[in-house]
C-alpha cells in the first residue's frame, strides 16, 4: 500500500512536513513549496479512493471552482496535480494557502467580542461572502468554526457544501442547523440571502456571546422557525449602536427579500467600526447566476456512474463531519474540510448522474508543477440507467419522504421529537438504498429498512405522536419499497 509520510515529494516541488488534518477520504498536510519557497497546505485524496473516477473528477472540479474565488478574506487555491505515489498509485491533490490563526469559534468560547471588533470581523466575513456571491457561489455553512482570525484579518474557509446560485438544494439537508436560514428547510433554491441569514446568526453570537437559538438537529431548527423563536435577536440588553442592532435584525429576517445583500452588510459594519470597506473591489447589485444551476459548485460533465459490480464510496452527510479545533492548526484542518466537504458534495452530484451536455467543457488548465495540460479523468462509459423494479425510484421515494416530514414540521402537524424518530429510520433506509450490493441482497436490505420505518410509523400513530392522515401519507410513499410490492 502506498505510503504518504513526511518527506514525500510531489512533482519534485511540494514536500510534505507534517499531517495536520485527516478525514474519511483525505489527508491535509503542512508542506513546503520548494520552487517559491513558501509554506502551503496540501490535501490528498487517499490512495484507496483515488482509483474512483467520480472522486478524482470531483477533486478536479473543486479545484476549478475554488480557483474562481479571489478575495483577501477567502482562502486561496494555488495548484492541482495528480501525484505518483510509491507502489504505483496516483492520488489527486490540491495545494492551498496555509492559513494559521485561531478560529472565531474558539475566540467566542471566551465570551462576546467588543462590538467594534465584532463589526470589523463581520465586515470582513461579509466582504468575502459578497465576492463569492458575485461569482455565483453560495457558501451554505457560514459559522464561527469556518472563520479563522489571522494577522491579516478574518478568513472564510470551507466551501465544502457550497452551491451555485439558483441550484436546487440537496436531497439531504447538510450544514449546521443553528446557522441555517429557515427557507433552507423548505428546500428553497440556493440564494445569497441564505448566507446573509447565517451571517446574522454569527454577528449575534459575536455581539452577545451566543446565537439567537441553538439547534442540535434539523428537527430542532424546523420547530424553532415554526414558532418564530429565532428571528428576533435579544440585542437590546447590550450596549450596542442602534444601527448595528437594526442591521443584525434585518439579516435575521424570516423573509429572505428583507435581508440586505452581503456587500451592504460589509459596508455598514465597516463604517460603524471605522475600518476600510472590504468590498471596494466587489461590484454591487445582483449576484452572477451561473447555468445550468443544478448541482454544487464546479459541476460539469460527470464521470460514468460506478458499475454495479464495483464498490462505490458511501458518502456521509457533511453536517456530521467532526472538526479539529486545535488553536494553531485549526485553520489548516478546516482548509482540509473545504476539500473533503466539497469533494463529497460533488461526488454525490456526479454519482446521481447528470446530462453530460448540461455544461460546456472548459479548456484544460496547465499543471504548473509539470507544464503539462491538466485534464480530468477520462470518461469512457455512458451513465448507468436507473435500476428497474422497486428500487428504480428508491432515491426519489427517500426524497419525497424527507420533504413530507419537513412540510409536516413546518405546518405544525408533528413535533420535533416525532420528526427525529422518523428521520432516524429514514436515514437508515437511505443508507441501504445507497449501498452497492448484489441486486437481490440490496432489495432485501432496503425492504427490511422500509419495514422498520413502517413499524416506527405505526408506533408513533399508536402513541398519538402523529395524526392518522400523516401516517397514511407516509405509508403510501413507503409502500413500493415494502415486501410484497411488485418487482
Amino acid at each position: 500500500m502506498p505510503t504518504i509520510a513526511p518527506g514525500l515529494r510531489l512533482h519534485d516541488r511540494f514536500v510534505l512536513i507534517e499531517r495536520i488534518g485527516v478525514g474519511g477520504m483525505s489527508q491535509v498536510w503542512r508542506a513546503t513549496d520548494e520552487v517559491l519557497g513558501r509554506p502551503v497546505a496540501v490535501k490528498m485524496l487517499s490512495a484507496e479512493l483515488a482509483a474512483d473516477p467520480a472522486l478524482r473528477e470531483a477533486t478536479w472540479q473543486e479545484a476549478r471552482a475554488a480557483a474562481q474565488l479571489t478575495h483577501p478574506h477567502l482562502t486561496r487555491l494555488y495548484d492541482y496535480g495528480e501525484a505518483p505515489l510509491p507502489g504505483g498509485a496516483r492520488a489527486p491533490y490540491l495545494v492551498m494557502e496555509l492559513v494559521e490563526g485561531r478560529s472565531l469559534a474558539d475566540q467566542l468560547a471566551g465570551g462576546a467580542l467588543d462590538w467594534r471588533e465584532a463589526a470589523r470581523v463581520g465586515a470582513q466575513v461579509a466582504g468575502a461572502l459578497a465576492a463569492a456571491h458575485q461569482a455565483g457561489v453560495v457558501h451554505h455553512d457560514v459559522k464561527p468554526g469556518n472563520v479563522v482570525l489571522t494577522a491579516e484579518g478574518a478568513k472564510v474557509l470551507d466551501f465544502g457544501i457550497a452551491a451555485l446560485v439558483g441550484a436546487a438544494d440537496r436531497e439531504m439537508l447538510v450544514g449546521t442547523p443553528t446557522y441555517a436560514a429557515p427557507e433552507r428547510l423548505r428546500r428553497a433554491p440556493a440564494h445569497p440571502a441564505h448566507d446573509v441569514y447565517s451571517l446574522g446568526v454569527l454577528l449575534h453570537e459575536c455581539l452577545t456571546g451566543h446565537p439567537p437559538a441553538r439547534m442540535v438537529s434539523w428537527a430542532d431548527a424546523a420547530d424553532a422557525h415554526q414558532r418564530r423563536s429565532v428571528g428576533s435577536p435579544a440585542l437590546a440588553a447590550h450596549d450596542l449602536p442602534p444601527g448595528v442592532i437594526a442591521l443584525v435584525t434585518s439579516c435575521l429576517s424570516p423573509d429572505p427579500a428583507r435581508r440586505p445583500a452581503a456587500y451592504q452588510v460589509a459596508g455598514e459594519l465597516a463604517t460603524a467600526a471605522g475600518v476600510p470597506d472590504p468590498t471596494t473591489a466587489v461590484p454591487g447589485g445582483q449576484p452572477t447566476i451561473a447555468t445550468p444551476l443544478r448541482y454544487a459548485v464546479g459541476s460539469a460533465a460527470p464521470p460514468p456512474r460506478t458499475p454495479p459490480d464495483q464498490t462505490r464510496i458511501e458518502h456521509q452527510p457533511a453536517a456530521r463531519a467532526v472538526h479539529n479545533r486545535t488553536w494553531l492548526v485549526l485553520a489548516s484542518v478546516v482548509v482540509g474540510a473545504l476539500v473533503l466537504g466539497l469533494t463529497l458534495a460533488l461526488a454525490n452530484a456526479a454519482l446521481q448522474g447528470t446530462d453530460p451536455s448540461a455544461d460546456g467543457a472548459a479548456a484544460p488548465d496547465v499543471d504548473t508543477a509539470t507544464g503539462s495540460p491538466m485534464t480530468p479523468p477520462a470518461q469512457t462509459e455512458p451513465p448507468a440507467q436507473p435500476q428497474p423494479g422497486p428500487l428504480g425510484h428508491a432515491e426519489q421515494t427517500v426524497t419525497d419522504l424527507r420533504r413530507l416530514i419537513v412540510e409536516a414540521l413546518d405546518s405544525g402537524r408533528i413535533d420535533g421529537d416525532a420528526a427525529d424518530d422518523l428521520w432516524d429510520e429514514l436515514d437508515d433506509l437511505h443508507k441501504e438504498v445507497e449501498k452497492d450490493r448484489a441486486p437481490g441482497e440490496r432489495l432485501q436490505k432496503v425492504r427490511e429498512a422500509a419495514e422498520d420505518m413502517l413499524e416506527e410509523i405505526e408506533d408513533l400513530l399508536d402513541d398519538g405522536e402523529i395524526p392518522p392522515d400523516f401516517a397514511e401519507e407516509l405509508r403510501e410513499l413507503l409502500r413500493p419499497l415494502l415486501p410484497g410490492a411488485d418487482s
